[in-house]
């Protein structure tokens, strides 16, 4: 499960006219117990808010919740109900049953987003099935949205079963050496 991803510093600064924003966060990369620079809507505005990547439960860090549940599951509900977010990203990692690290960003190295829930200062990320370019190292993903889908999604009254035409991000494994056809 996607417990590190990354937003570079050049994609920060878009949002640097939002309510929220500081110029002095700089965390580049972010593994859990860690703030990430997340996207909310309040009052029709969007506006950025710095989370904290994981909620404690009885100890434990939880930190990824299935999109297919999210709505039912006691922990979780409320919070999609009322709480949702957007990581913004340029890439996330997945690791391998080695333990080895995939970088997945987007074809054209282009920002996207991460769906999640927060409460309080802290956040979860939802997840789905993997797409091709996942599926070989992970059997889950990232529930990733389009930019162009952000108020879908940040919209409460949306579910995600709701979300029929969604529009994909085409992701490739950046780690990998890349196959040329002679």
């Amino acid at each position: 499960m996607c417990q590190r991803f990354k937003l570079s510093s050049s994609s920060k600064t878009l949002f640097s006219s939002l309510d929220g924003y500081e110029e002095s966060f700089s965390l580049e990369e972010t593994n859990l117990n860690q703030p990430a620079l997340c996207l909310i809507k309040e009052n029709g505005q969007y506006k950025v808010k710095y989370l904290t990547f994981g909620y404690s439960v009885l100890g434990k860090i939880v930190f990824n919740a299935k999109s297919e549940t999210v709505a039912e599951k006691s922990l979780f509900k409320e919070d999609f109900r009322l709480r949702r977010a957007l990581v913004p990203v340029t890439g996330f990692y997945e690791y391998d049953k080695n333990q080895i690290p995939h970088y997945f960003e987007e074809e054209n190295k282009n920002r996207f987003y991460l769906a999640a829930i927060y409460h309080s200062s802290n956040f979860v990320l939802l997840t789905e099935k993997p797409e091709e370019a996942v599926s070989y190292y992970h059997p889950r993903m990232p529930f990733v949205i389009h930019k162009k889908e952000k108020s879908l999604y940040l919209n409460t009254e949306t579910q995600i079963k709701d979300r029929i035409n969604r529009q994909r991000v085409k992701l490739v494994d950046a780690l990998s050496p890349q196959l040329s056809l002679f």
